[in-house]
Formats: structure tokens, sequence, C-alpha cells
């Protein structure tokens, strides 16, 4: 009960109950003591700060160049995949040839795949016959052989390219049959 007593005779101190300082003096030094410690504190608080701002920096960074990686990753693939689209409609248009005149042929691919270039290497890789079987009428029905080396390139930051290999078989009786059965061109037709 004496602490009541203190207590209530102060005004201080009914205001703050037990939490009171008696002393203004004290109450002073207090707020001293701890203006000081906030002080001292501001520092630390400022090298949290940027430290923080470094993580998050390097963070940002981070995940700035694997964007950048990801767009380019993408750009590339995009080209591999037309590269490959085109490449197979070029082996199947020489497929459907009848004749293979050409040797090696290069060009460009029409709009909008102008950035695209294909060329192609033909090889005959039919086997010599024997003498004997030339005589024969089976010699007639042989087939020919044919490599094929088809690369379709495009310019990038550097150029890049894709290739495709095969073979392919006509038999010498069609190639033969379009040589005599070649139309001439019409007067009336362009």
């Amino acid at each position: 009960m004496t602490r009541a007593r203190t207590y209530a005779s102060n005004d201080h101190a009914s205001k703050w109950g037990p939490f009171a300082l008696r002393n203004p003096a004290s109450h002073r030094q207090a707020q001293a003591e701890i203006n000081a410690g906030a002080q001292r504190n501001s520092g630390v608080l400022l090298v949290e700060a940027l430290l923080s701002i470094l993580v998050l920096s390097v963070a940002i960074a981070a995940a700035a160049r694997s964007f950048t990686y990801a767009a380019r990753t993408h750009r590339t693939l995009k080209n591999y995949l037309t590269a490959l689209r085109l490449a197979e409609e070029k082996m199947a248009a020489l497929e459907a040839a009848h004749r293979i005149e050409e040797v090696k042929a290069s060009g460009a691919f029409e709009k909008p795949y102008t950035s695209f270039a294909w060329n192609f290497e033909i090889e005959d890789m039919t086997p010599p016959r024997p003498k004997e079987e030339e005589d024969q009428t089976q010699a007639k029905s042989a087939s020919i052989f044919y490599k094929v080396h088809l690369r379709v390139t495009w310019k990038a930051r550097d150029e890049r390219g894709l290739s495709l290999d095969t073979l392919m078989m006509k038999k010498q009786e069609e190639t033969e049959d379009e040589n005599q059965e070649t139309p001439s061109p019409r007067a009336d037709h362009p």
C-alpha cells in the first residue's frame, strides 16, 4: 500500500501507473539514453538497408539475364523449326520431280522466309552393273540411286544451318520414258 500512496501523490505517476518515473531529471536522462541508442542503431539500419538493396539487385540482374537467355533460345528454336519445315518441303519437291538434272543448286526461299536460303548436291550412287546384264531386258528396269544433301541456312548473329541427307531411288525405265515423252512447249501457252 505504500506504493499506491506514492503514485497517488505524484500527478505524473497517476497518469503512467507503476511505469512512471518519480524524478523528472531521471526521465530526461532515460530519454537521452533512448535517443543515444536510436542513433547507434541508425547506422546498423543503414547497413542492413544497403545489404538488402545489394541482394535485390543481384537477384533482379539474374532474373533479367535468364529472361534474355530464354528469349534468345526461343528465337533460335523458332528458326530451327522453320528451317526444318522448309527443308522438308524442298526435299519433298525434289522427290516429286520426275527428272533430276542438276547436280548442284542453291537459292533463297520466297516471302516471308527471305532470310532463309537453301542449297543441295545430288550424287549418283548407283552401283556399277556387270557387262553381261547390260544386254538383258532387266537392265532397263534397274534402279538409279541418288544421294541428296540439302542444307537450309539462315542469318542470326552468325550463320546457322540445318542439313538433311537422304537416298532417292528412280527406276531407270521411268527416266528413259521421260526422256522420250518430253512434250514440246506449245506456242499458245507461255
